[in-house]
């Protein structure tokens, strides 16, 4: 289902060409379906140690840069372990900076704000890390709603993230929950 957005003459709005909205109803974000596609394969329920989470959508670049697309994603999964402790949304980031680190990625950039993701308001945690052996550069942005923890996640080539950034910030800044 594509929903159009329109700018009025004034606008200084960037022109989205559909709206992502989950099956569930739970969340959406804007895309420019020009350039961006959803992935073949979504919605899947993976185990990592003991803590299941949920690939809920990915899109990706219609074109390649050099055999890899460029890729958007919305994980969720369950927050109850991070909510026992003092700080809940830090010890979410710490769990998700393990596993960036664990992949080998370094030059790790931390911004912890409400202003990042404007429609959520609500405290989030941005992490920019590039990894060598694949050149690529991840920028995750997560979250806590209720019982679950949001990480979404921009995967870029490493040289074309500074050119690409303009096009993956609306993703992160369009999305919002259902409520």
């Amino acid at each position: 289902m594509k929903n159009y957005v329109f700018i009025l003459m004034f606008s200084v709005a960037q022109l989205y060409g559909a709206t992502y909205t989950h099956p569930g109803g739970d969340f959406s974000f804007q895309f420019d379906d020009g350039a961006w596609e959803i992935a073949k394969k979504w919605e899947s329920k993976e185990v990592e140690g003991q803590n299941a989470y949920e690939s809920l959508v990915a899109l990706q670049k219609r074109a390649a840069d050099e055999d890899y697309h460029s890729r958007f994603s919305v994980v969720r999964e369950d927050a109850s372990r991070f909510l026992k402790e003092k700080d809940p949304l830090g010890a979410y980031h710490s769990h998700a900076l393990k596993f960036l680190e664990a992949q080998a990625f370094g030059n790790i950039q931390v911004e912890r704000n409400r202003e990042l993701l404007p429609a959520l308001r609500r405290e989030v945690i941005e992490t920019v890390a590039s990894q060598r052996s694949f050149g690529l550069t991840f920028k995750q942005v997560i979250f806590l709603d209720g019982k679950y923890a949001y990480l979404l996640t921009a995967a870029l080539r490493r040289e074309k993230f500074p050119s690409e950034k303009k096009e993956i910030d609306p993703l992160f800044q369009s999305f919002k929950l259902a409520r």
